[in-house]
């Protein structure tokens, strides 16, 4: 496929292709990290912001025996679902990678993506029949109810610091001034920071020399009410500007409803630190999903995308499929978002979480709800609690399972298994991690039966799912 490279060396059985050399290709699929994927002389080529159907002249970037990376020179024909990406920074932001293929094709790759993680690393015979549908995003575009925005000294004096997203596969910042894929609240937020933090002559931190004092914004707005509350993260807890800038972003930003201050001093890629504190205003906000209502605090995960978090908990509470009065466990369960879902429901739920604030602000969520009767938290691992649990004669007909990326932890699937629910219903933020312990699942006896992708994350690739697991046998 493609013609013989045009520069540097062509390659031998096994050899990697030389950086530097061109060739046209035709890009045959998306790889589960959004590249396109083609192949040359046998050999697998990732091509970034390439799309299926794509005939490209490309440039290898990075060489390997069985791979190579590549950039694209130009587009010889375009594939059918490309499309022009409307952000002006999309090129060299690392934030999207998708925004080049239309709507409808990404959903129908992000299902794609899942039935061959369930194939290849999951070794599901048959995955194609259980995986449905991806349920769509309405709208696709300003979805994103949170940021994380990182800071850098500006190139020269005078000028405000940097703000904007990570390039790919870099820690160079890209500046933007709006975020087709973030609430209009957050872009006024970080302009309005950036203003700031010039005026006070704040020193935004430099991640090579450890100097500076401002690291980061992190934002969330609340889908129903429009409330705004604002986290500037800093380098050192003694900040003199910090109380200035908390009042002036409270004045000039008439929904925000509170400004915190979070402590992170370590090197590395975390955004936040243990010590969190109150500058301005509320150090929480409220957001309503499915009509209840959830206190967010900055140091706790939420769904950044309420909307389309409503359906994918609409679907894993009806994989649930709880009788009335029947219990629950709730692994890795945050702030009792699923928690309080099942609980309506007619469920009595064990929430467990490792997060001391996360479990803090479930409980008020509970409280706040009226389902303090149907919803208890507890703090700690869930490979630790829930076999406690289960010899203080809880017995859950359910577990439901939402751990991050890197999927559940060691020894929590022996836990669930040994508590013999009849039914798991594991909610995945990562195709890979989901197979990898479906099969895990697997072996103690539990049958996949459905899946249900739900696109959280539009113009990215990823994808989240809900998928249920039904026990075999008594």
């Amino acid at each position: 496929m493609g013609k013989t490279a045009r520069m540097g060396r062509r390659p031998g059985p096994g050899a990697a292709i030389a950086p530097g050399t061109r060739f046209e290709i035709d890009v045959l699929s998306l790889a589960a990290a959004g590249d396109g994927v083609g192949r040359h002389d046998g050999i697998a080529v990732f091509v970034p912001q390439a799309a299926p159907g794509d005939r490209l002249e490309v440039e290898v970037t990075d060489g390997a025996a069985r791979f190579a990376r590549a950039r694209i020179v130009a587009v010889l024909r375009a594939g059918p679902d490309r499309v022009g990406a409307p952000c002006p920074v999309y090129a060299a932001c690392g934030g999207c990678a998708w925004q080049h293929i239309a709507y409808p094709a990404q959903c129908a790759w992000k299902r794609r993506l899942v039935v061959e993680a369930l194939r290849r690393l999951g070794h599901v015979a048959d995955p194609e029949p259980l995986v449905r549908p991806a349920l769509p995003a309405e709208p696709p575009w300003r979805y994103r109810h949170k940021m994380a925005v990182p800071f850098a000294p500006p190139p020269r004096a005078g000028l405000p610091p940097m703000a904007g997203f990570y390039a790919a596969r870099s820690h160079e910042i890209v500046p933007f001034e709006t975020c087709a894929i973030q609430h209009p609240q957050l872009d006024r937020a970080l302009a309005e920071t950036r203003r700031l933090a010039q005026r006070l002559g704040v020193p935004a931190y430099d991640e090579r020399t450890r100097r500076g004092d401002l690291r980061h914004l992190v934002g969330r707005v609340s889908r129903d009410s429009g409330q705004l509350l604002l986290c500037l993260v800093t380098a050192r807890p003694a900040a003199p500007w910090a109380a200035r800038m908390a009042s002036g972003l409270m004045s000039a930003l008439p929904a925000c409803v509170g400004v915190v201050q979070n402590v992170n001093g370590a090197p590395g890629n975390a955004i936040l630190g243990p010590e969190t504190r109150t500058l301005a205003g509320a150090d929480h906000l409220v957001e309503t999903i499915g009509g209840l209502r959830f206190l967010v605090s900055a140091p706790s995960f939420f769904q950044v995308a309420p909307a389309q978090a409503e359906s994918l908990f609409a679907t894993a509470v009806a994989q649930a499929d709880l009788g009335a009065g029947e219990a629950a466990f709730d692994l890795y369960a945050g702030v009792g978002t699923l928690t309080l879902f099942l609980a309506r429901a007619g469920a009595f739920v064990e929430a467990v979480e490792e997060v001391p604030a996360a479990v803090a602000d479930g409980r008020a969520n509970a409280a706040a709800n009226g389902l303090e009767d149907r919803a208890r938290f507890h703090l700690g691992p869930a490979e630790s609690v829930v076999p406690d649990l289960v010899r203080r004669g809880r017995r859950p007909a359910v577990v439901v399972c939402d751990p991050p990326r890197r999927g559940a932890a060691a020894g929590v699937l022996e836990a669930v298994a040994a508590a013999r629910p009849r039914r798991v219903v594991y909610v995945s933020c990562n195709p890979a991690t989901l197979a990898r312990d479906v099969e895990l699942l697997a072996g103690a006896g539990y049958r996949l039966a459905e899946v249900q992708p739900v696109d959280m994350f539009p113009h990215t690739p990823h994808v989240e799912c809900s998928a249920l697991l039904q026990r075999e046998g008594p």
